[in-house]
Parts: structure tokens; sequence; C-alpha cells
């Protein structure tokens, strides 16, 4: 079973593990914080963004980027541009070699003009 970490755990990131986690697909939600992580595991549905949408049995929610990304073939980063720069900082060194990267940002970086893509290279 293909295994997919997902970066950002607002309406797009817990959308897209959703969708993938109902196809069966092992998804690793990783959240910034450990009571962040908790609170989602708990209530195995993001009561924030998506209250009425129940997490897959596929679906699992880790404040640990080690766990949520360890033999990923696939992470989708799914944040706010202006927030991409700092959360690939944060986790991409736990993105195993080899995982294909996809920024699920839209649009430009305010300070530098560069496209997520760019942004993903720096």
């Amino acid at each position: 079973m293909p295994k997919v970490g997902i970066v950002g755990t607002t309406t797009c990131g817990t959308t897209l593990a959703v969708i993938l986690a109902r196809r069966g697909v092992d998804v690793h939600l990783w959240a910034r914080t450990q009571p962040e992580a908790h609170a989602l595991a708990a209530a195995r549905q993001n009561t924030r963004f998506l209250p009425s949408v129940s997490f897959p049995p596929t679906l699992s929610v880790s404040a640990s980027a080690q766990d949520a990304f360890a033999d990923a073939e696939l992470v989708i980063i799914a944040v706010p541009s202006q927030a991409l720069r700092a959360n690939a900082r944060r986790v991409g060194a736990a993105f195993p070699r080899g995982a294909i990267i996809v920024s699920a940002a839209k649009g430009l970086e305010m300070r530098t003009a560069k496209r997520m893509s760019e942004v993903l290279a720096d």
C-alpha cells in the first residue's frame, strides 16, 4: 500500500488526506503541535475545518515529522503560500530521499515573488 505524508491540517490538507484515505491509501497527516495532533486523532475528524467528515481508518495524525513522513512515497504540502517556506524548513529534513514532493499551495511568496515550486527548490 502506498504511503502519503501531508503537511497542513487546515481544510485543504485535511480534505486531501480524507480523499486519499478513503481510497485505501495509508495517509499520515502532520500536525504542528502535539495538542493539535492529539485532538485530531481523538476526534477522528477535524472539528475546526471539516466538522462533519470522519477520518477513515487508514488516516493517522502525528506531531512527529519523522513518524508522519517515514517511508512516504509522496509528500503533499498543503499550507498557505506564505507559510510554505517555514513549514518546508521545519519538516523537510524528515522527507524520505526519493519521495515525490507536491505543493498544493497556490500563489507567489510575497517577500520574494517566487512561485511555490521555487520556494521549495530553495
